[in-house]
C-alpha cells in the first residue's frame, strides 16, 4: 500500500456500524444538501455562461445592460460554492468520505473482524448502513453488512 495511504489510515477514524447508522440523519440531511447546492449551482453557471456568451467581454463593462444580472448570478454561485465547501467540511468532520454527490454516495472506515479495513457504504434514499467494500473495490464490489 502506498505510504500516503497508510498515513491517512493511521489518522482516520474507524467505525462500527452501530456509530455509522447514528450518523445517518446527519448523512441524509447533508447528502441532499448538497445534491440541492449542485443543482443549484448548475442553474446558476448556465446563466451566467449565457450571458457571456451573448454580451462577451461586454458583460464586464459598468454601461452593460446585463451586468448587474450578471453580477448578482456570480455572487449566488460564490456563496453556494460556500455553502457547499461547508457542506463538504461537515462530512470530513465525522469521517465520511464523499463518492458521488449526485447519488449521495459516502463512505466510512471500517475494520473486518480479520483486522483488515474497509469501507462501510451508504447511499442517499438507505434507512441504514447495510453494505460494506474493501478499500479497492468501489461501488461495484458493496458486499451486504451481514458479511462484514
Amino acid at each position: 500500500m502506498e505510504e500516503h495511504i497508510r498515513e491517512h489510515l493511521r489518522n482516520a477514524r474507524i467505525y462500527t456500524v452501530t456509530d455509522a447508522n447514528a450518523l445517518v440523519p446527519v448523512l441524509f440531511e447533508v447528502a441532499t444538501g448538497i445534491q440541492r447546492i449542485q443543482s443549484e449551482m448548475e442553474s446558476l453557471k448556465e446563466q451566467i455562461d449565457d450571458l457571456e456568451a451573448v454580451r462577451g467581454p461586454q458583460i464586464n463593462d459598468h454601461s452593460c445592460p446585463d451586468r448587474e444580472e450578471y453580477v448578482r448570478y456570480v455572487r449566488e454561485f460564490e456563496a453556494k460554492r460556500r455553502e457547499f465547501g461547508a457542506l463538504f467540511a461537515r462530512l470530513e468532520g465525522v469521517g465520511a468520505e464523499l463518492k458521488d454527490p449526485q447519488s449521495g454516495l459516502l463512505d466510512f472506515y471500517a475494520k473486518r473482524a480479520n483486522g483488515e479495513t474497509v469501507y462501510l457504504c451508504w447511499k442517499l434514499g438507505e434507512e441504514r448502513i447495510r453494505f460494506w467494500h474493501p478499500l479497492r473495490g468501489g461501488f461495484a464490489g458493496r458486499r451486504p453488512i451481514e458479511e462484514l
